[in-house]
Formats: C-alpha cells, sequence, structure tokens
C-alpha cells in the first residue's frame, strides 16, 4: 500500500484523524439521541 510510505504518512494521518472525528461525532449523536428518548 502506497499510503505506508514516509511521504505518504500525512496522508495516512490526516485519513486516521478524520475516520476517528467521524466515529467521535456519530457516537455523540447516538448518545445526544438516547438521552433525548430517555428525557
Amino acid at each position: 500500500m502506497p499510503f505506508t510510505l514516509s511521504g505518504k504518512s500525512l496522508v495516512g494521518r490526516l485519513m486516521l484523524s478524520f475516520c476517528l472525528l467521524a466515529f467521535l461525532l456519530m457516537l455523540l449523536v447516538s448518545v445526544g439521541s438516547l438521552s433525548l428518548y430517555w428525557v
């Protein structure tokens, strides 16, 4: 995979951070909807 090269490490890191941000956003939305259902 070309993403594992040292030249593309920035792209891989950016993709990893983007995936982590998307996961946190989905978690926040799910927790928010659950708290909304509980209230």
